[in-house]
């Protein structure tokens, strides 16, 4: 259950700094306002760093969701089944938005790369706040589960 709670609250916060931070620099770039190599690669590094980490731990809350899942213990199935449903949809989500990121830099005005970039980061925004939800939906099921075995 921690690593659904974790990757829960490391997807809401990697949700918070792509629709604030990383949104604002490729939001200045389009703006043509100046965004600096410094800028850019920190928030390059930063955001790279913050993926991996919410990445892998949504990832494991995901398969650890899909493991209470199917072995159909004592719980709540339909929460577990709800919430590894909505991960599943956020983590389509977050590498669709990421394929988009990957083609941030191709032809076109610094406006259109720049515009590219903020759709491409508010959609892996959104993708972790839905895979947040689903973690946490599906830990409801689990912890009614828990909750049983303690009072029997």
């Amino acid at each position: 259950m921690a690593a659904a709670i974790i990757g829960a609250l490391l997807s809401l916060g990697y949700a918070a700094w792509a629709f604030t931070a990383r949104r604002g620099i490729f939001q200045d770039f389009a703006d043509g306002t100046l965004v600096t190599a410094d800028d850019a690669k920190s928030s390059d590094t930063l955001d790279t760093v913050f993926l991996l980490a919410a990445g892998v731990v949504a990832v494991i809350g995901l398969l650890w969701l899909t493991k209470e899942l199917l072995s159909r213990a004592v719980g709540k199935w339909v929460p577990k089944f709800a919430g590894l449903m909505v991960g599943v949809l956020g983590s389509v989500a977050v590498v669709m938005g990421l394929s988009l990121a990957s083609n941030v830099p191709d032809p076109g005005s610094q406006a259109e790369q720049g515009d590219r970039g903020v759709t491409a980061t508010v959609i892996v925004g959104g993708g972790f706040v839905l895979v947040a939800v689903g973690l946490l939906v599906g830990s409801l099921g689990i912890r009614s589960q828990d909750s049983r075995l303690h009072s029997a």
